[in-house]
């Protein structure tokens, strides 16, 4: 009688278990519903984030990397935006490369910070370029703007400073 009894609370206590540990894994559906939401307001702010250039200015960019021949990713960021050699002060120009895995995409994007204007405190420039046919193409191009403090909005923002 004891046996019998030790084996049917084993039974019960590794049912419970089993049960709990299901229970606890599957989702409710209001917490899925809660923690998978879209931030509407946070797509805006990115979609206001930058100003698209036009994309005939892109196209006469891509003309004149083929006519100057320039084949280097950050050389073509570098003949887009170039960097002001009289700046003074904190001024910062950096170019950060990253190739978008299992793409023939590379996305560049260029902070220049502390720029000489009395309106205008940093320019932010993101620019996609593919390869193609082996050279590079610029394909879009994008900008945003901070403003010195009093000139505007301190944010990164499509909007230019006053």
């Amino acid at each position: 009688m004891n046996r019998l009894f030790y084996y049917c609370s084993m039974i019960l206590v590794g049912v419970s278990v089993i049960g709990c540990k299901d229970k606890a894994t599957a989702p409710i559906s209001s917490d899925v519903e809660t923690s998978t939401p879209i931030d509407q307001v946070k797509i805006d702010s990115a979609i206001e984030e930058y100003e698209l250039i036009p994309q005939e200015k892109v196209d006469k960019l891509n003309e004149a990397i083929q006519r100057e021949k320039i084949t280097s990713i950050e050389g073509i960021m570098r003949f887009y935006a170039p960097e002001d050699k009289a700046a003074e002060g904190k001024y910062s120009y950096d170019i950060t490369v990253l190739q978008m895995s299992n793409s023939s995409l590379t996305l560049v994007t260029l902070i220049e910070d502390g720029i000489n204007d009395d309106s205008m405190r940093a320019k932010k420039v993101v620019m996609t370029i593919k390869a193609k046919d082996g050279k590079n193409q610029v394909t879009q191009i994008k900008q945003s703007y901070q403003c010195w403090e009093g000139r505007g909005h301190t944010n990164w923002s499509s909007s230019y400073c006053n």
